[in-house]
């Protein structure tokens, strides 16, 4: 958890706050979640689109570990590097760039919903 931010200061209430990193996980849930497998894997996944954010700085989730997933998906998607950004992406510029991405990619998906209605 200690490399949840770039922000030290952060880090150390959120490590602190037991409703966030300071919280107990059942270790059931732990082995769950590393056990699990995608219902449909991303090579025939087409349900929806997919936009992915992902900070520039994360020393928490490489970039690297994302994308060979991302890349795997075979749905339209779009991909957003937050620059400067760490993995709770709370630095400028990434943070207006991922409310850009996020409302843009929102929009998109609207604007098709209502194209397909007419």
């Amino acid at each position: 958890m200690k490399l949840i931010t770039n922000n030290y200061e952060l880090t150390k209430l959120i490590i602190q706050d037991s409703r966030a990193a300071g919280t107990k996980i059942p270790l059931r849930f732990l082995r769950t979640f590393l056990n699990a497998k995608p219902i449909i894997e991303p090579e025939y996944f087409d349900v929806c689109p997919i936009l992915l954010v992902h900070p520039e700085v994360d020393p928490m989730t490489p970039f690297k570990l994302s994308e060979s997933f991302y890349k795997r998906l075979k749905c339209k998607k779009r991909c957003v590097i937050l620059e400067g950004a760490g993995h709770f992406p709370i630095e400028q510029p990434g943070v207006e760039q991922m409310k850009t991405a996020v409302l843009a990619f929102l929009n998109e998906i609207e604007n098709t919903f209502e194209s397909k209605e007419d």
